[in-house]
């Protein structure tokens, strides 16, 4: 297992830690922040990625891991629902039993499993995540805030 991202609070670290000791799970690696290289090969070295959060604005760690092939699960607290509509992950309530319950049949999956969802992920990504869907999407935004195009439907407004 490795925990990948800063732990800003030394109390929260400490608490970790001690549950690994508690509980004597092995092989753990707090590998910190990850930027480029490093974690370009992190998510190839990777199965899954498990992200729990209480609040994401994207989670862009998600985008990433998809277009990477990996299975991903996540809390309800990062907007990815479509993970599961999608068959390439799992999106669960933060509560812990669910969660544990989620990450074991998980962990249990046959590889060939894993690896179909990771292709399906990876899919969606590169269909609704690249760059030139991204910048096909942007350029109708600004079309529309011009009045040259009605509002495409990715947009949301109360009106």
């Amino acid at each position: 297992l490795k925990i990948a991202g800063p732990i800003d609070h030394v109390d929260y670290k400490n608490k970790l830690n001690q549950f690994i000791f508690d509980n004597h799970i092995e092989n753990v690696t707090f590998v910190g922040s990850v930027s480029g290289k490093q974690k370009e090969q992190l998510l190839a070295e990777s199965d899954y990625l498990v992200l729990t959060s209480h609040s994401e604005n994207f989670g862009m760690v998600v985008a990433e891991a998809l277009a990477h092939a990996l299975p991903v699960l996540v809390t309800d607290g990062v907007p990815w629902p479509q993970l599961e509509s999608k068959g390439c992950g799992w999106w669960v309530p933060r509560e812990v039993e669910t969660f544990d319950k989620i990450l074991s049949h998980v962990l249990d999956l046959p590889r060939d499993v894993s690896i179909q969802m990771g292709r399906l992920g990876r899919s969606w990504a590169m269909q609704e995540f690249s760059w030139e869907f991204v910048a096909k999407k942007l350029v109708l935004g600004y079309e529309w805030v011009i009045n040259r195009v009605d509002k495409p439907k990715f947009i949301k407004t109360d009106k």
